[in-house]
């Protein structure tokens, strides 16, 4: 193995043991020097991967979302589906399960919602999470969403997300329906809602 992979697989362990940490006490009460102790190393050789915790911060955002962005961007392209209601399923699909697959992720934005520091909320938004919300759009343009395309793409997002975040407590409602408990079956009842809807207009 060469010295330079030797260094990406430890900044990649390093990012995966400090988006733990982050996840489970938030950016301001874990320190460089908690970070090190996790990984096993000390905290000078911490600063050889990453010149300050910020940076550090950032890379262990992008290590937790890096997949799951993947998976709802191979979605969105998968232009050999033949329906665009199918490929349209797949795409809530596969944000249904960023919701609920990976709880390092789902608490680590949870926490900068709540953290609310705009600074940290724009770098996040413009880095990791702005290119995929375009392409979600431009999915629902191909669907026919002609008016207000990027409300229905914060419509879709919000529930979905907001729908699983809530799952504890809708499990306990008394309700007349039946409701989906699987990212597979919201994805199903959502897309034919949608494109129902976008067939009528």
């Amino acid at each position: 193995m060469s010295q330079q992979t030797t260094s990406t697989h430890m900044r990649d362990k390093i990012a995966a043991e400090a988006a733990e940490l982050f996840a489970e006490s938030g950016y301001a009460a874990v320190s460089m020097r908690v970070i090190a102790s996790k990984t096993g190393i000390k905290a000078a050789s911490l600063y050889n991967h990453y010149p300050d915790k910020e940076s550090l911060y950032f890379a262990s955002l992008a290590h937790a979302f890096e997949k799951r962005i993947e998976t709802i961007e191979a979605a969105i392209s998968d232009t050999d589906t033949e329906s665009i209601q199918v490929r349209l399923q797949k795409t809530l699909l596969a944000l249904g399960q960023t919701a609920i697959d990976d709880p390092v992720a789902a608490r680590l934005l949870q926490r900068e919602l709540l953290d609310a520091d705009e600074p940290r909320l724009r770098k996040l938004t413009e880095t990791l999470f702005q290119e995929t919300f375009a392409r979600i759009i431009a999915l629902l343009k191909e669907a026919g969403a002609r008016e207000n395309p990027s409300t229905l793409a914060l419509y879709i997002t919000g529930l979905i997300h907001g729908y699983f975040s809530l799952a504890p407590i809708w499990r306990y409602l008394k309700l007349e329906d039946s409701i989906p408990e699987t990212p597979e079956k919201l994805a199903e009842e959502l897309a034919m809602i949608v494109t129902s809807n976008l067939e009528e207009d």
